[in-house]
């Protein structure tokens, strides 16, 4: 039989690790406003202060409500540093890979969509609600000979084949 799904706003059980530098991290799966759950840590010098921060850490994401200001009007710029500082608050990343997200963002992704709105982003003829990319416009990959990025976030092949990196 299969664990039951988490309610939104929920979290599961946590468990606790030992990290190298002998602190405790505590993790956890939530499900989020949106649906989606996504795995929470935090750390701290023993087990009951990693859980006490990962449960102000949830709290914390539940009062301000992840997409409590994100609307149509809403640029790619200020969604791009909406996600790296979901990515920094995580902590599952390694701060040079963080560090990497952040220059490859700054360099390479916002000089094209700085100024696109969310909205744009959206098949409009569905109301604007649609996860699924339009097929113009400023946010289509048709016709594009650079890379794609997947709904993860990776970057694809190019339409020849060879790697965008």
């Amino acid at each position: 039989m299969s664990k039951p799904r988490l309610a939104i706003g929920t979290y599961g059980s946590i468990a606790f690790t030992a990290t190298d530098s002998g602190r405790v991290r505590a993790e956890t799966r939530f499900r989020d406003e949106d649906g989606s759950v996504r795995r929470i840590t935090a750390t701290g010098d023993s087990r009951s202060a990693a859980a006490r921060a990962l449960k102000a850490r949830i709290a914390t994401r539940r009062m301000h409500g992840e997409f409590d200001d994100i609307t149509g009007d809403t640029s790619f710029a200020r969604l791009a540093a909406m996600w790296l500082a979901d990515i920094r608050d995580e902590g599952r990343l390694s701060l040079n890979t963080q560090s990497l997200y952040e220059r490859d963002m700054r360099t390479l992704v916002l000089p094209a969509f700085e100024q696109t709105l969310r909205a744009s982003c959206h098949d409009s003829s569905r109301g604007g609600h649609s996860p699924t990319p339009t097929t113009s416009g400023p946010c289509s990959s048709a016709g594009s000979t650079g890379p794609r990025l997947s709904p993860a976030g990776t970057a694809e092949r190019t339409p020849d084949g060879s790697s965008p990196v």
